[in-house]
């Protein structure tokens, strides 16, 4: 990608474009001083200085194959690459190819950090060592008198780089036995390193012994490396990875990362030396010691043992590009470089891709006479291939869908949209009629808001504790006994917060080991109904969407044929909406009510660059319109878990249901990721005596919880949804919190529908009561950030607008009878984001989650 920059500022906003880390690595190597931000002064006036008038720079990278977020060190040793490539350039270096003196290399370094800082890519010094040659120990260092950082700082700035001398087999041992794959994910490290950090600054006692244990196998791991002992070397890797590693950080550890452990066990058996991960993050870099006899073999089976492993956690992780192997070697010269005469001086030819459609266009007198000279260099350079790629590039350039595969991530077609619409219950004229109401700011980010006019108090605690009477305990004994309590989690939804954007299955979401097996939402759930008394009476429901309803039923598919996943029927959503590019008024509302930390002046610069350029992106893509440049499942949302309910309904299950079990008088409702809430007579016995049609589980509030709360409003006890709420202090104020588990009398629903069983039968009264009804609901609309993928593994997150109906909401309704019940916190806690499983590790959560599942 390109650009015409007009001033020097442009270069400093790095979050404008795809090309923040090249800006990045100008600035860095001196080419535009930092001094030269907000001068206002011309980008081209420095040029002409620079090179000469009418001249300019090009600049091109080159990362063959690895995803951003890769965990390889690519940002900072691309950054050291160009850094490097200008200092050389501009004589700052003594030599314009070759290698580079320590001295430089130590000047690239800090200047590579700089650059990360100022790019915002996350890197940091231990990422640098690919400018040195060789294997090397990168060691913390002590500030010196001879050091700038002294009396400044205890430490340098840059690490000691100590070089770690093999001898020749020895390092073709390592060579031979060492196999470097991609899994194919992305991930935002800075988390991660963040938790680490507090770690130790907490001096918490599991992080410091392991700490310990990985300082005291360092030496043992050198002497391996020395000896050329890969066997020694895989059986250390390994136990620190299942040790101290993830002690200290969980997230080196995933589903995926140990079925790809347990897959190169049973492939390659004794061949198998041990795993070696190679990031903080798991998913990315990865790497295993092989017997270097079965080195051949590994190489030819590997890479498909990988895409066939993806291809089952697909639904359930977010995976960028297809899982790559690579062949590596220690590499003895570091960072180097290269000047090529003009014959043979040739862009990669991914450059050639993107440029010759364009000066295709042009006519030949008007060609740059440097660039019609290079382009014919590389056409007669190129092999036959080459020339097909090249032209292939030129007609997808245009004709787009002429190409299959020109990116990893297409624009979804309009069959397939019309297709899933038809399926899954769209309304084409509600989708008009919000998209009327949105352009209009009829209902918006701000009309999200009660008015504040209204009166909003705080629930006494009175008013959730029930004392059902003995009769009461022992009619919902009965009727849980009898299969009179059917079931229903909702996992209609992908969980956007959950993983990052990505767009995966949040029910098959693999969230945390037990007894060395991972366990997914929808597992622990099953697991759970299966070790209480219910699981041979209770007909269980899971609700999906158009987003989850194939991947479930597979799922589901599977496990029907285990004791504890038998039995369990799927009831598919029966409405959709398009998610729409948001107006002007609520991005900027939304931007400024995101909860951030105060960062750095320089990271507080580059957010308020992604901003502005968000802000551009959804003025020029046309406000208010449907957004359609990215795959199904990101451009079409569920219209909120009000609608999983009624769904039942919509879609017949619950009709079937009755007519099989005439008995079944009412609904136990939860969220999948409430992983505590489970049908039992104590919590059906106090719905039964507050003769409420639904009651409502809420959890003493905590600091940490976003979502609805209970409160009275105008006299009225209601949930209310935070972004409901006129002023963010009055929520502070409120002190239950909505677990979104409820208790439900069906015949009373019904009823509040102008329904009864009877009349269950005629689909078209059916569905036009419950659209009366959704139409006195609020409708809110919310900002979720989606990824874009594109090109190899690269993604762009965007923020996009969808319309939602929430269930609580039900019961700000006069004609609809509820009642609000206090439950423990394990019971009703949700898992909303992966940031939350630390403490839920910690807080004795997950331990009662193993006892409710018998793991």
């Amino acid at each position: 990608e390109s650009r015409d920059y007009a001033e020097l500022s442009d270069v400093f906003d790095f979050a404008a474009d795809h090309l923040g880390l090249l800006k990045a690595a100008v600035v860095a190597s001196g080419i535009v001083p930092p001094a030269c931000d907000g001068t206002g002064q011309s980008l081209g006036h420095l040029l002409s200085v620079l090179v000469g008038p009418g001249l300019g720079l090009e600049i091109v990278s080159e990362v063959r194959g690895i995803p951003k977020g890769s965990r390889l060190a690519v940002s900072t040793n691309l950054l050291g690459g160009l850094i490097s490539l200008l200092m050389r350039a501009t004589g700052q270096t003594v030599q314009l190819s070759g290698s580079l003196t320590d001295d430089e290399r130590r000047v690239v370094a800090s200047r590579a950090i700089l650059g990360e800082w100022l790019g915002g890519s996350g890197g940091g010094w231990q990422d640098s060592g690919g400018l040195w040659p060789g294997i090397k120990a990168i060691e913390g260092a002590a500030a010196t008198a001879s050091d700038p950082e002294w009396q400044q700082s205890a430490g340098c700035l840059l690490p000691a780089h100590r070089p770690i001398t093999l001898s020749q087999d020895a390092q073709a041992r390592i060579e031979n036995s060492l196999v470097v794959f991609h899994g194919g994910m992305s991930g935002n490290v800075g988390p991660i390193l963040e938790q680490v950090t507090s770690q130790h600054l907490l001096a918490w006692d599991t992080a410091r012994t392991a700490r310990q244990q990985l300082i005291a196998a360092f030496d043992d791991i050198e002497r391996a490396l020395q000896s050329g002992d890969a066997k020694a070397l895989g059986r250390l890797t390994q136990a620190l990875f299942d040790g101290p590693l993830q002690a200290i950080i969980p997230a080196v550890d995933n589903a995926f990362t140990q079925a790809c452990i347990q897959a190169a066990k049973d492939h390659y058996k004794e061949a198998f030396w041990g795993f070696n991960m190679l990031g903080g993050m798991s998913g990315g870099g990865m790497a295993m010691w092989v017997d270097p006899q079965q080195r051949a073999h590994v190489e030819q089976t590997w890479p498909g043992i990988l895409v066939d492993l993806a291809q089952k956690f697909n639904g359930s992780m977010p995976f960028v590009i297809t899982p790559v192997a690579c062949r590596v070697a220690i590499n003895e010269r570091g960072s180097v470089g290269a000047l090529h005469p003009a014959s043979t001086a040739l862009m990669p030819p991914a450059y050639y891709h993107i440029h010759a459609p364009l000066l295709a266009g042009m006519r030949h007198e008007h060609l740059d006479p440097q660039r019609r000279a290079d382009l014919l260099r590389s056409i007669n350079h190129d092999t036959t291939q080459d020339q097909q790629q090249l032209l292939q590039a030129m007609v997808a350039n245009l004709i787009p869908e002429a190409v299959e595969g020109t990116s990893a991530q297409s624009t979804e077609s309009t069959d397939a949209i019309s297709s899933t619409l038809d399926e899954f219950g769209f309304d084409e004229r509600w989708q008009n009629h919000l998209i009327n109401q949105v352009r209009a700011g009829q209902i918006s980010m701000r009309k999200n808001r009660l008015s504040s006019q209204i009166t909003l108090k705080n629930v006494g605690k009175e008013q959730v504790i029930q004392q059902p009477t003995a009769a009461d305990h022992k009619r919902a004994a009965q009727l849980l006994h009898d299969g009179s309590v059917a079931t229903l989690t909702l996992a209609g939804g992908l969980g956007s917060r959950w993983s990052g954007g990505g767009g995966v299955v949040k029910a098959l979401a693999p969230l945390a080991k037990f007894n060395g097996t991972w366990r997914s939402f929808l597992a622990l759930n099953l697991r759970k109904f299966h070790e209480s008394d219910l699981h041979h009476t209770a007909p269980r429901i899971v609700s999906s969407s158009f987003l989850t309803n194939e991947p479930l039923v597979a799922c589901l598919g599977e496990w029907h044929k285990t004791d504890w996943g038998r039995n369990v029927l799927v009831s598919p959503g029966r409405n959709i909406l398009r998610r729409l590019i948001p107006t002007q008024d609520d991005l900027k509302h939304w931007l400024a009510e995101l909860p951030r930390p105060q960062l750095d002046a320089q990271a507080e610069r580059a957010r308020a660059d992604r901003d502005k350029a968000w802000l551009k992106w959804a003025h020029e893509t046309g406000a208010g319109s449907p957004y359609i440049d990215n795959t199904l499942n990101q451009i079409l949302n569920p219209p909120g878990h009000w609608w999983e309910v009624p769904n039942l309904l919509l879609n017949g299950t619950l009709q079937r249901l009755l007519s099989s079990n005439p008995n079944l008088a009412y609904l136990f409702v939860h969220n999948i990721d409430t992983l505590g809430a489970v049908p039992d007579a104590e919590h059906l016995a106090r719905h039964l005596s507050s003769k409420a049609d639904i009651s409502f589980e809420v959890i003493e509030r905590l600091s940490g919880d976003a979502g609805g709360s209970l409160a009275t409003i105008n006299g009225k006890a209601r949930l209310v949804e935070g972004l409901a709420i006129p002023d963010e202090s009055l929520e502070l104020g409120l002190s239950y919190y909505n677990s979104n588990t409820s208790w439900v009398s069906i015949d009373a629903l019904l009823s509040f529908f102008g329904l009864d069983r009877d009349s269950m039968h005629n689909p078209e009264p059916v569905a036009e009561a419950i659209r009366e009804r959704a139409t006195q609901l609020p409708t809110y609309v919310t900002i979720k950030e989606v990824k874009r993928r594109w090109g190899h593994g690269q993604e762009d997150i965007f923020p996009v607008a969808q319309c939602e109906q929430l269930w609580g909401d039900i019961s700000s309704l006069p004609d609809c009878s509820c009642n609000f019940m206090l439950v423990d916190r394990k019971r009703g806690q949700q898992l909303k984001d992966v940031a939350q499983l630390p403490d839920w590790h910690l807080d004795g959560s997950r331990d009662y989650i193993a006892q409710l599942c018998g793991l």
